[in-house]
């Protein structure tokens, strides 16, 4: 049986209290579509930034977050968002939190780091591998989803369904869409990518959130000015 996916195109706003509203609106729209995954871009409630990275950290348990877990349970849909999260040993992670139909609230924090980002974020130590629905869903975020070492270790994990979470201009984008529609196709696995839209640290999002299926084809692609792609997997 296939499974609905929303992939939810977004630029964050300035306050964690709106980020949450625009989070929640998304995943009403996958949720009118039956979806049981919602899938948010790399850093989605606060934005990708590195220069302010400590100050934006977010506690995954605060209760500012409540409003995520009650969409969830209120539709049955698992929903991926990104956020910077203290790590464990100290440090700055770029993370993702999942909220659970029952209420739990999972982590996973991106394991391979751009050079870049090294002077500020920490890396994450452990695979988070998600039961839903049919699927075991292995999370990538940006850089680490075109590194084979990632993906590579998601399959040998049981992985049946690999997202990655970015934030990419056009050319990142069009350099993510190559690899991971060869990645779908050589892999005999389905891959989502979702990305922000809008200014990000420098540099301009550009869309183009989008699917392929276990053979490589596509399944849907958003533009710039798209909000929800629903796809099944």
């Amino acid at each position: 049986p296939q499974m609905k996916v929303a992939l939810c195109q977004l630029h964050s706003p300035d306050t964690l209290a709106e980020s949450v509203s625009v989070h929640v609106r998304a995943v009403e729209r996958g949720a009118e579509a039956k979806c049981e995954l919602a899938l948010f871009p790399e850093l989605s409630l606060t934005g990708y930034a590195m220069t302010d990275a400590e100050s934006r950290t977010i506690d995954p348990a605060s209760p500012s977050l409540d409003p995520l877990t009650a969409v969830s349970q209120a539709n049955s849909i698992d929903i991926a968002v990104g956020a910077p999260l203290r790590a464990p040993g100290g440090g700055v992670e770029i993370g993702v939190v999942v909220f659970r139909p029952d209420g739990s609230r999972l982590r996973y924090a991106k394991q391979l780091l751009h050079a870049d980002e090294e002077a500020v974020f920490v890396s994450g130590r452990s695979c988070l591998d998600l039961a839903v629905s049919s699927h075991t869903v292995a999370f990538g975020v940006c850089y680490e989803t075109l590194q084979p070492a990632h993906g590579a270790a998601a399959l040998e994990h049981g992985a049946t369904l690999y997202s990655a979470m970015v934030a990419k201009h056009s050319t990142g984008m069009e350099e993510a869409h190559r690899y991971l529609s060869t990645f779908a196709r050589s892999n005999r696995i389905p891959v989502l990518i979702v990305n922000s839209v809008g200014p990000c640290d420098g540099f301009e999002c550009s869309g183009g959130s989008a699917g392929w299926d276990a053979d490589g084809h596509c399944l849907g692609r958003l533009e710039a000015e798209d909000e929800v792609l629903v796809v099944a997997v």
